[in-house]
């Protein structure tokens, strides 16, 4: 009999609190879906930057020399990135999505490229 009227007294409070639990859920779930979008958006906006690059005293990017061709062929090095390779063809970092375009097959990462690759850099 004791259980029957605790769980009578407990459905009567959940009864009369309905309104303040159903709200009390939809913020934490309003709170927990903001956060997912947010941290969602700025991976994205993160993904699409590139790191601006300093060369170092050390490292050089040299173009390679054929004023006669169209495009040229670059062969990549663990160093390399096309922030860097971007810089060094253009002189512009924010190219990088021009040699990107044309190399989409051979670059299955932007973020990364592999070593000793062929990278068309059109004109």
């Amino acid at each position: 009999m004791k259980t029957d009227q605790f769980i009578e007294q407990y459905l009567k409070f959940v009864k009369r609190n309905e309104n303040r639990f159903s709200f009390a859920i939809g913020m934490v779930i309003l709170t927990v879906a903001g956060a997912l979008i947010l941290t969602q958006a700025r991976r994205m906006t993160e993904s699409r930057r590139s790191p601006v690059y300093q060369f170092s005293d050390t490292e050089t990017l040299q173009p390679s020399p054929s004023p006669e061709q169209k495009t040229r062929i670059h062969r990549t090095t663990s160093a390399d990135t096309l922030w860097k390779l971007a810089i060094a063809y253009y002189g512009d970092g924010n190219k990088w999505t021009v040699i990107y375009e044309a190399n989409k097959q051979s670059i299955p990462n932007p973020d990364r490229l592999e070593k000793d690759v062929d990278l068309v850099i059109p004109e």
